[in-house]
């Protein structure tokens, strides 16, 4: 997957910088959903990291233009900050929410959520704060 507009060049040219030692990954709890082929995400820090540590998980999270990553949950409580893109977040019993760069959104644990993008590409950083060994996992 590539960022591949304006509203993201302010970090394509690092991650540009640094493609070949990024390790992208997809959750293997998800084979066969329709939106992998526009997803992945990078542990930068955590247990299967480029830095590892058992106590925590930051890494970050590209979706591609028009994906819906479906709800979905994990016991891990999760933050996440928008680095580049709009993208609609929705968590818990609420409705769709536009969040733009520099927006934080806070999961609970167990609680499902899901993102979906429009005509631009997401770039998330996110961080998990426990149960770093148990996978997220669809809810529908």
């Amino acid at each position: 997957m590539r960022l591949c507009d304006d509203a993201t060049a302010h970090v394509r040219a690092p991650l540009e910088a640094v493609r070949a030692c990024l390790h992208w990954r997809r959750n293997s709890a998800y084979a066969n959903a329709d939106f992998l082929d526009g997803y992945g995400y990078c542990e930068l820090l955590g247990p299967t990291g480029h830095a590892r540590d058992a106590s925590v998980a930051m890494g970050i999270l590209l979706l591609a233009p028009r994906i819906t990553y479906p709800p979905h949950q994990h016991r891990a409580r999760e933050t996440y900050v928008v680095v580049a893109g709009r993208a609609q977040w929705c968590h818990g019993d609420g409705g769709w929410r536009v969040r733009s760069p520099g927006d934080r959104i806070e999961h609970a644990s167990n609680e499902p959520h899901a993102m979906r993008t429009t005509d631009e590409p997401l770039l998330a950083a996110y961080l998990w704060h426990d149960h770093l060994h148990e996978p997220a996992r669809l809810t529908t």
